[in-house]
């Protein structure tokens, strides 16, 4: 037996689709994963906070078109804790990822790399600066990222 119960038309949303738009900064900053780096056994083994940090130092380095930068605690604070930072700071650098440069009582200055590739890892001893060595280095990278922006 068939009733003529009238069916509820399906309503298609009344909102339109949004595209997000961009910040309203004149250079926004972004950072290029290749597929080389994303297809890699190294990368993929990673833990999500690694792939965080790594992504957060390369935006960072990226702002003056960089291989070296500052990731200051601020930084990662958005992203994780101090401890979880550390363990994830020391898997990048175990990888092959990043080096790090320290001068005591300052932010360590990051270096992007390339020895993620390689079959066997360099063994990477710590980088220690003396203050003129870091000052110097981060009058270069000041440098750098103000002709950027000019």
């Amino acid at each position: 037996m068939k009733t003529d119960v009238p069916r509820k038309s399906i309503k298609t949303p009344d909102y339109q689709i949004r595209y997000i738009k961009k910040p309203n900064t004149p250079h926004e900053n972004f950072a290029r994963i290749y597929r080389s780096l994303y297809e890699s056994k190294r990368y993929r083994n990673l833990s999500p906070t690694a792939k965080d940090i790594y992504t957060g130092i390369m935006l960072a380095c990226n702002k003056g078109n960089m291989t070296r930068c500052i990731f200051p605690k601020s930084a990662y604070e958005k992203i994780t804790t101090k401890p979880t930072f550390h363990k994830a700071k020391k898997e990048l650098i175990e990888n092959g990822f990043i080096y790090e440069m320290s001068c005591w009582a300052r932010p360590s200055i990051y270096t992007l790399s390339d020895a993620w590739m390689l079959d066997e890892m360099p063994r990477q001893e710590p980088i220690f600066l003396t203050e003129k060595q870091y000052d110097q280095i981060i009058k270069g990278i000041k440098n750098l990222t103000s002709e950027e922006s000019n």
